[in-house]
């Protein structure tokens, strides 16, 4: 048995790690089971959730010789298991009685830097705008939040494409470092819980912000369907917007001033929207790091620099 989970993790260039990828998320789900009965007081059977999608993915994969295909069929349990695990951090919370939250030395470090929390000075910094301008702004900071989620999506197709047919396998690497920011991120919302500055100084902000329809539209969108309320230390939307920025980076793609872009404008949301405050910004930067470092160093492919010689090569196939 021990050989072939050795062999199953040697062989992930044919399945784009999906066998080696499934460990992984096995061994993590067993460890959020585990933490939630040994820490929290009762075993969570919803953390089984994601082996199951992984095992059923996992005996789907050879149903299809097609890279394209076998790569999505290994992006999909993927996604899936980070989303449930996101869900979990929530339930686990929940069941536990409500974790004793942190946010007071986060309150009062933004009152040190600002006067006042973050949120309120985005607030004064506009006071004086049209409304019209209000508006524009706060909608194109909600619609920054929301970019978040397309974002790992987007830099993993650059890096698809801008492989080789025969080198398409090392997106293993790529999302492996997604795999290992979320995993730690979880971990950290579980062991500092915070609930952000919405919630635990809502008495600050009794005025609804400037929204047009489709600001609103999409705010309520997350804020009302907003399950977990511990998820704030580190910021997962800074971390992995820096993540993606640091693989466009190390990519050399054109692409990057772009996600630098974009990922200013996201930090800007979460602290404007009254999300997070300005700690879980500052220890998403590290953690980013921390997670490019040993995802690659779980699939150590080396990283496609150069994107203008592939392309002026003529015996390149980046189908």
């Amino acid at each position: 048995m021990v050989k072939n989970i050795i062999n199953l993790w040697k062989e992930y260039k044919l399945d784009f790690g999906l066998g080696a990828m499934g460990l992984v998320i096995i061994s993590y789900n067993a460890l959020l089971f585990l933490l939630s009965g040994l820490v929290f007081g009762f075993y969570n059977f919803y953390c089984l959730i994601p082996i199951g999608v992984y095992l059923l993915f996992f005996c789907l994969r050879k149903k299809s010789k097609r890279p394209l295909v076998t790569f999505l069929m290994s992006l999909t349990p993927l996604a899936i298991s980070i989303g449930a695990n996101y869900l979990l951090v929530g339930h686990i919370d929940v069941m536990a009685g409500v974790l004793p939250r942190q946010d007071s030395l986060f309150v009062e470090f933004d009152k040190w830097l600002f006067g006042m929390q973050v949120a309120q000075y985005f607030e004064q910094l506009v006071i004086s705008w049209n409304e019209i301008f209000k508006k524009v702004f706060y909608d194109y900071l909600v619609i920054s939040y929301m970019s978040y989620y397309f974002l790992p999506f987007y830099a993993g197709v650059l890096y698809y494409k801008l492989l080789p047919s025969h080198e398409k396998y090392k997106m293993v690497s790529y999302y492996s470092t997604i795999v290992v920011c979320y995993g730690i991120n979880f971990l950290f919302y579980l062991f500092i819980p915070v609930t952000g500055p919405q919630y635990f100084v809502r008495e600050l902000f009794t005025d609804s912000m400037p929204m047009s329809f489709v600001g609103e539209f999409f705010y309520s969108l997350v804020h009302y369907g907003q399950y977990t309320k511990i998820d704030c230390f580190p910021s997962g939307h800074t971390g992995i917007a820096v993540l993606v920025c640091l693989w466009l980076y190390k990519m050399k793609h054109p692409h990057l001033k772009y996600c630098l872009f974009v990922t200013f404008s996201i930090m800007l949301a979460t602290l404007g929207l009254r999300y997070h405050y300005t700690l879980d910004l500052l220890a998403a930067f590290p953690m980013a790091l921390l997670s490019f470092y040993l995802g690659i160093r779980l699939f150590p492919e080396k990283i496609v620099e150069d994107l203008r010689e592939r392309q002026a090569d003529p015996g390149s196939n980046t189908d």
